[in-house]
């Protein structure tokens, strides 16, 4: 794996690909350590259960999501396309909103934040510690995410910025419409025909 990693990525962006790496091992982690807490929780205060429940949603779905978001910088990183810095950059903002969430971690959020600290500490300091320990890691992760948006931020502009992102999007929806009339010919036809006569 780490040679077809040396082998696709160019070296002069390998660093901001592998930085995306660990940020994604990180939030996995964190991810489950979440969980964990929301599970402790439980045994202090029933109201965690809708919290408990998020969790163990958000658990595979966002490490699923923020897989494929680092896959997008590591097509990105392989092919210089801005498109994929783009969604990358997208998707980064994202996590950054979802990070200051997981800090604050009010009732029904499912993340055991600040808030769940706070209110965990007058029933149990260990629960309470567990959840501090969450909130702060949180924090660290959601300040990860802004340096990395900073840095992959001057990559994309390396690579042609908005107007190359614009052009390639512009030149993925031509070849998908080119694609689909290849495939369907005979709808391509009666769709030329209805704009040739909107037209006229």
């Amino acid at each position: 794996m780490y040679q077809d990693f040396v082998v696709d990525i160019p070296e002069e962006v390998r660093g901001p690909v592998k930085m995306a790496y660990v940020h994604t091992l990180a939030h996995d982690i964190l991810l489950i350590y979440n969980l964990v807490c929301a599970i402790f929780c439980m045994f202090i205060d029933a109201d965690a259960i809708s919290d408990l429940i998020l969790a163990c949603i958000f658990c595979p779905f966002l490490a699923i999501i923020n897989f494929l978001i680092y896959r997008r910088l590591y097509n990105a990183g392989r092919t210089g396309s801005s498109l994929s810095y783009g969604l990358f950059i997208a998707g980064t903002v994202a996590e950054i909103i979802i990070g200051v969430i997981a800090v604050v971690g009010w009732n029904g959020s499912g993340f055991m934040g600040i808030r769940w600290c706070i209110k965990a500490f007058k029933e149990s300091k260990f629960v309470g510690g567990m959840t501090l320990i969450n909130a702060i890691l949180w924090g660290v992760f959601t300040g990860f995410c802004v340096f990395m948006f900073i840095r992959i931020r001057v990559e994309f502009k390396k690579a042609g910025g908005m107007e190359a992102l614009r052009a390639q999007a512009v030149e993925k929806a031509t070849l998908g419409a080119v694609k689909a009339a290849k495939e369907n010919p005979e709808a391509a036809k009666e769709i030329g025909k209805a704009a040739f006569s909107s037209y006229n």
